[in-house]
């Protein structure tokens, strides 16, 4: 059974994620839509953007209670670490954008599906390596 605790923090968790995907798609939009990127190069840009962003949260928001290490450090850690959970969700949105005309010209759904797929991996890193309880 998950305790009040966890469930707090798998909240505020899923919160930042919420943050980090408006941050991922307002850039990926702004990439495609004003720098003229094509939509692959754009979202490795707006996957760090967002990456940066949620680590910034989850620093300050959802771990806040667990010791701090330093910031660039970690922030590598953190991206080192959620590289399994990138290649989810990179692959995710790929494939859904390649397969279907609707999502590559909405590509927001792509974006959505991939964060969902790598949220569960990324928690679990995060939780357990990149703000350890000691």
């Amino acid at each position: 059974m998950i305790n009040r605790e966890t469930l707090l923090r798998m909240f505020k968790f899923g919160f930042i994620g919420v943050v980090g995907f408006c941050v991922d798609y307002g850039v990926l939009k702004f990439g495609i839509g004003i720098l003229g990127l094509d939509p692959y190069t754009a979202r490795l840009i707006s996957y760090i953007c967002a990456a940066t962003t949620t680590w910034f949260g989850n620093r300050m928001l959802t771990f806040a209670d667990r010791p701090k290490t330093p910031p660039a450090k970690q922030w590598v850690s953190f991206l080192a670490l959620n590289a399994v959970g990138f290649v989810v969700n990179y692959s995710t949105y790929a494939l859904l954008i390649t397969q279907f005309p609707y999502i590559y010209a909405n590509p927001g759904w792509a974006v959505a599906a991939g964060s969902l797929a790598g949220m569960c991996i990324n928690y679990m890193s995060s939780t357990h390596y990149v703000f350890p309880k000691t």
